[in-house]
């Protein structure tokens, strides 16, 4: 099981780390470790992988990866809203550049991404 977070900026732009081992552009998320629920790791793995401290503002949803789309296993992904609390944007060994993106503009998203921060986006709007 994972979790993924969505932040986004004034201009709706949506925040993407350039991931090292692929070179394609991605939410902060990673696994739910033991113990842990998936919104506090949305909130953990964005402050390891951006240096920014969130709350988490909804469960945009819950996304399915099945077997054989993006790897051999089944995934569940949690995906939430976030909002930025504070910290510095900086980069970690999974990440060489952190920018805020339009997503039409993203030249190669990571796996199923380019899906989950369009209904990201959706839910960012509505909260405005």
């Amino acid at each position: 099981m994972g979790a993924d977070a969505a932040l986004f900026d004034d201009e709706e732009r949506i925040l993407l780390q350039l991931r090292a081992n692929d070179g394609t552009r991605g939410l902060p998320g990673g696994y739910v470790a033991p113990n842990e629920s998936p919104a506090e790791t949305a909130v953990r793995e964005t402050i390891e992988e951006t240096g920014l401290s969130v709350d988490v503002r909804q469960l945009v949803g819950v996304y399915t990866r099945k077997p054989g789309e993006h790897g051999p296993h089944c995934l569940v992904i949690h995906l939430y809203l976030c909002a930025e609390r504070g910290g510095d944007l900086e980069t970690s060994h999974e990440g060489t550049e952190l920018r805020y993106w339009h997503p039409e503009d993203v030249p190669e998203w990571h796996r199923d991404h380019h899906r989950l921060a369009g209904e990201a986006r959706e839910a960012f709007r509505e909260t405005e």
